[in-house]
């Protein structure tokens, strides 16, 4: 499972660092996103899945699970593109500690 992460997340990066729409997410990528947040206890696994969530529910509406989501992502994984693309969503706040 995590080889097949490895592999969304670097043609995620390679299309465009920080934006996931571009992948044409399905509920199966959706799912294992979900599945590796929960169980991985990798930290880069933790910040990309969180990552992407985060913006998975903040376009599906679920803005106080999006929220936390993106500061733990932050909290897991602090790489410049992630902290940009949080904050241009979610503000400044998205970097204060969980």
């Amino acid at each position: 499972m995590r080889r097949l992460l490895l592999e969304y997340a670097k043609r995620a990066l390679q299309i465009n660092p920080g934006d996931y729409t571009d992948l044409g997410y399905t509920t199966e990528g959706i799912d294992i996103l979900r599945a590796v947040y929960q169980r991985s206890h990798a930290d880069i696994d933790q910040g990309i899945s969180a990552f992407y969530l985060a913006l998975h529910e903040q376009r599906n509406g679920n803005l106080k699970q999006a929220r936390r989501l993106a500061k733990e992502a932050v909290s897991y994984h602090k790489q410049p593109w992630l902290v940009a693309r949080l904050k241009s969503v979610f503000g400044e706040a998205v970097a204060d500690n969980p």
